[in-house]
């Protein structure tokens, strides 16, 4: 059966691009694929996109400005609504999050839209729903947190015909991956308001950390948009659906752990309660828990199919 839903990718580096491919033919989705101009002659790269054709249905590539929001706002304005009429924001995010910068949060957003094919399509069904405009991951979901972006959000929304002020709660996905709903996106994101805002990320180039930029950046003014959009349309974001085990200890009572498509795993409670699968078998599950010093491996014995408790030996080396 043909997909209502498309990956709008855009991979500045190439280390996600085997997880990705496996992850949307596994959801059965197709991809438009933007790449940085610096892979325009790579071969080997065109060689394993050839072998995917029927994966990925257009190829572009552009300019490293606008980190990854300038080429989502140009692949926004190439699919047609009524043949996709949701989409999945994915790009290469290659940077650390968390208390230690241990977490690998590319790979929390990547998990959380298409882990694996039932999550996909329990977002899916999450998104017909008539008040719900976007999906992301729990942990990620983000409020009132501007930074120093505030004055170009609000000159922004100002450019969209959106009240600043009316708008509660203030809400968008850290990070910057989602599933949306194409029309809300289009509505607001039209080829002439997307060639005005390339106009502003163009002087956005490279790395951008907007911690280091005191007046703020276009592109994470409008990274939070994209969540602000939804309240001006009377659309709320959901949280993404993930399976989880739940866990009994003394401590915490009971806490629910996500395991990810490559075999990291968190607390859905906590993104920083964040660790590596180690061992898994039907009796038990070892994780290397990277936020603790050391890096422990504790093992957890199963008590049910859907829930753990700690053994006896709390903490175990490899």
């Amino acid at each position: 059966m043909k997909s209502k839903c498309v990956i709008l990718c855009y991979l500045y580096n190439l280390d996600r691009i085997s997880d990705i491919l496996a992850l949307a033919n596994n959801c059965n989705l197709p991809i438009l694929l933007t790449l940085s101009t610096k892979y325009k002659d790579d071969k080997k790269l065109h060689r394993l996109l050839k072998q995917q054709k029927c994966l990925v249905s257009d190829i572009n590539f552009q300019e490293n400005y606008g980190v990854d929001i300038a080429p989502f706002l140009q692949q926004i304005n190439l699919i047609d609504s009524s043949e996709f009429p949701y989409f999945i924001k994915i790009h290469s995010k290659a940077s650390y999050w968390g208390v230690n910068n241990h977490v690998d949060w590319g790979t929390v957003l990547i998990d959380s839209l298409i882990g694996s094919q039932k999550t996909f399509l329990r977002n899916l069904k999450i998104m017909n729903r008539r008040n719900v405009g976007m999906i992301g991951p729990q942990n990620l979901l983000i409020k009132d947190q501007e930074g120093f972006n505030t004055i170009k959000i609000q000159f922004l929304c100002d450019y969209l015909g959106i009240d600043y002020a009316k708008l509660h709660p203030k809400h968008f996905i850290a990070g910057s991956m989602f599933m949306g709903a194409t029309n809300i996106f289009q509505k607001f994101f039209n080829e002439e308001i997307v060639e005005t805002f390339d106009s502003f990320l163009q002087n956005e180039r490279g790395k951008i950390d907007d911690i280091y930029h005191m007046s703020g950046t276009f592109c994470h003014a409008i990274e939070r948009l994209f969540g602000y959009i939804m309240p001006a349309n009377n659309l709320s974001i959901h949280t993404s659906a993930l399976d989880t085990l739940r866990i009994y200890n003394k401590t915490y009572r009971k806490v629910h752990l996500h395991i990810t498509y490559n075999n990291f795993c968190y607390l859905t409670e906590d993104i920083n309660i964040y660790g590596k699968i180690i061992n898994r078998n039907r009796d038990f599950i070892k994780i290397e828990w990277l936020h603790l010093p050391n890096n422990p491996v504790v093992k957890y014995m199963y008590t049910n199919k859907n829930s753990l408790s700690v053994s006896n030996s709390k903490m175990l080396s490899q």
